[in-house]
């Protein structure tokens, strides 16, 4: 089952209170701030994570990097981990159709093209790159 997401970039204070408001504050926030997308949570980025860095690990063990800003009843926060966002920032269009090739191998990643990974990779980068450029954090919120 795919959850609604939304990657974006926000103050800290900013990201918290869009929680406390069931994510009826991220309409505010820039369309540049912000991607949708209905296929990303803490386990595949962490397995993205792991493709970004050529290394072997547990993605379970990384998903703890993400820090849990806030959840409630239908709706989760999280901060991904800096590393994660500068590396994907700095990726070209060839690497990440690499990575979206291995990605897509993932059991997570099930039935998913490699285009489509790859547009989707190219959306968190966009954000990743926004990030990076504005020196805020970059941020997941799932909902049901």
């Amino acid at each position: 089952m795919s959850l609604p997401t939304v990657l974006f970039v926000a103050e800290s204070a900013d990201a918290a209170e869009t929680m406390m408001n069931d994510s009826s504050g991220l309409e505010s926030f820039p369309a540049e701030d912000t991607a949708l997308s209905s296929s990303v949570d803490t386990l595949i980025l962490a397995e993205l994570w792991l493709i970004l860095s050529g290394e072997d690990g547990d993605p379970v063990e990384l998903m703890d990097e993400f820090t849990e800003v806030g959840e409630s009843d239908e709706a989760w926060l999280h901060q991904l981990p800096q590393d994660l966002v500068i590396r994907l920032a700095g990726r070209s269009d060839e690497e990440l159709m690499t990575d979206a090739c291995e990605w897509v191998k993932e059991e997570e990643m099930e039935g998913t093209e490699p285009e489509e990974a790859c547009q989707l990779l190219r959306e968190a980068r966009r954000i990743a790159r926004r990030a990076v450029g504005t020196s805020r954090p970059m941020f997941l919120h799932i909902s049901l």
